[in-house]
């Protein structure tokens, strides 16, 4: 252990071998072993042996070399901050919702739509109603049957509203998902915006 961390360390110790409490340190809080490479965290876990009156009498511990799980972890933690960085950069509306259909996961341009400061917000409640679609209820029935079957929706158009309650079409597209054992678990939506392509088609039109 690094020596400006020994003497809390024995502290501590030595409290929980007096009160014989087991000894387990998360990989966040682990000590870290000084090398001639560099730092190496070790996660430390040990428990007391007691005697037949309750004393502590001796106490074992092992010290692991966690470095390549931590990095592992970081690594992990990095891919999901630049993936969501990603998803938050698409101006299409994209959210995940449970096998109960209600939604667990967004992007911003979601939380920007429907005036939401975070996910807390809208979390638990159906999408489809927040998009001011009229039929909500039977796109909540749908989706429950693309994760049932799961077979994808992805020609679906519907005639919704924007954050200021203009009418606007959308092109829907739902996604079953599945876990390893095929089992649902939720479902992704895209919804994008395409009033503007529409509009332009309606235009292109009345010239001809």
């Amino acid at each position: 252990v690094r020596h400006d961390r020994q003497v809390a360390r024995r502290r501590v110790l030595d409290e929980r071998v007096d009160q014989g409490q087991r000894r387990a340190d998360e990989p966040e809080a682990a000590d870290h072993d000084r090398r001639a490479v560099g730092d190496r965290r070790d996660g430390l876990e040990g428990a007391p042996v007691q005697d037949a009156t309750g004393r502590v009498v001796r106490w074992y511990g092992t010290c692991t070399d966690i470095e390549e799980m931590k990095q592992t972890k970081d690594e992990l933690r990095q891919e999901r901050l630049m993936l969501k960085t990603m998803i938050d950069s698409i101006p299409d509306l994209i959210f995940i919702v449970n096998p109960a259909g209600e939604l667990t996961q967004c992007n911003k341009a979601m939380l920007d739509y429907c005036n939401a400061k975070q996910l807390s917000d809208i979390a638990g409640k159906r999408p489809f109603n927040l998009l001011w679609v009229e039929n909500s209820e039977q796109q909540h029935k749908d989706d429950l049957a693309v994760m049932a079957t799961g077979v994808a929706v992805t020609d679906l158009d519907l005639l919704s509203r924007d954050s200021v309650g203009t009418p606007t079409w959308r092109h829907i597209t739902k996604v079953p998902l599945r876990d390893p054992q095929n089992v649902p678990i939720g479902l992704l939506g895209i919804c994008r915006n395409t009033q503007v392509l529409r509009d332009r088609q309606h235009a292109l039109e009345r010239q001809d």
